[in-house]
């Protein structure tokens, strides 16, 4: 689900970081953040076509281990599909045409 604004994400945001456990002064604090561009799931790409990329798409999220991951262009089919592949995530953004669910987004996970 998309939420409006920048408000909310960054509360979300704030809260998760203020929730990050303290670490002894040896060990510094860390918090792997990924971009990836997932490329847009209607476009016409034949062999590269969105069903054949999604589980790369999602082995490579897997992998990456991330605790917050930024999609770009980003269709809102793609983050659903991607929520149901990956339930430790949830999503936040919006898309460019109407503010909420049409066209592209930068989602955040």
């Amino acid at each position: 689900m998309f939420i409006r604004g920048l408000t909310m994400p960054m509360s979300v945001l704030a809260l998760a970081l203020a929730l990050v456990p303290a670490l002894p002064a040896s060990e510094p604090p860390s918090l792997r953040l990924v971009s990836f561009n997932i490329r847009y799931g209607s476009a016409p790409d034949g062999p590269d076509r969105w069903e054949l990329r999604r589980p790369r798409v999602v082995r490579s999220i897997e992998e990456l281990d991330a605790a917050i991951v930024g999609l770009q262009e980003a269709e809102t089919f793609q983050v659903a599909e991607l929520l149901l592949a990956l339930p430790r995530y949830a999503a936040l953004g919006v898309s460019r045409d109407d503010g909420r669910v049409r066209g592209e987004s930068c989602a955040i996970l």
